[in-house]
């Protein structure tokens, strides 16, 4: 029926229909695998996460983005600086990241996880009034939060010996009452 207005039930039941029919064309299935090298071992976690967001959605009246929006302008600007940074130093973070991945090619670790140790790094470097044990616990909260059960372990590790690999080569620059080691 043309022109039927859809409930939030109903939408949702559409969009998770339509996304098993994406799942289930050759087409779709090769295009995401040529684009995605880690696709076979991401593909669970997407799937998963895909279907969460869906049922998840906001009905449209309402204003579901106003509860997230940061109260105070600080925060939203932080945001932005740790966004923007990690952003536009993405490779020199990698490098930075690359020779704790002892056993693991970077290429293999998760696209979540690589962000977040990206983010957690960056705040390490640039952020010189936040302690690095802060850092790390907020990005094991954010694993725990965004990532596979697993990740937070992986997360916790890689960070942990990235912190002392920075500390003992000098590159950790903080600042303040409490930060100086």
């Amino acid at each position: 029926m043309i022109g039927k207005e859809l409930s939030h039930d109903e939408l949702v039941e559409l969009l998770l229909e339509f996304y098993r029919f994406c799942r289930s064309n050759e087409l779709f299935n090769e295009i995401v695998e040529d684009h995605f090298a880690n696709w076979e071992s991401d593909k669970s976690l997407v799937i998963g996460a895909i279907k969460k967001i869906l049922k998840q959605l906001p009905n449209a009246e309402e204003n579901f983005f106003e509860e997230y929006y940061p109260e105070r302008e600080a925060t939203k600007d932080y945001g932005e600086f740790l966004l923007l940074g990690t952003f536009g130093e993405d490779f020199a973070l990698l490098d930075i990241i690359k020779p704790v991945l002892k056993n693991w090619d970077s290429e293999r670790v998760a696209v979540i996880d690589m962000i977040i140790l990206k983010m957690a790094v960056a705040e390490f470097l640039f952020c010189t009034t936040i302690p690095p044990k802060v850092t790390l616990n907020e990005f094991v909260d954010v694993a725990k939060d965004y990532s596979t059960s697993k990740s937070k372990e992986f997360i916790n590790g890689v960070l942990d010996k990235l912190l002392e690999d920075l500390r003992s080569g000098g590159k950790l620059k903080k600042e303040g009452r409490g930060l100086v080691d």
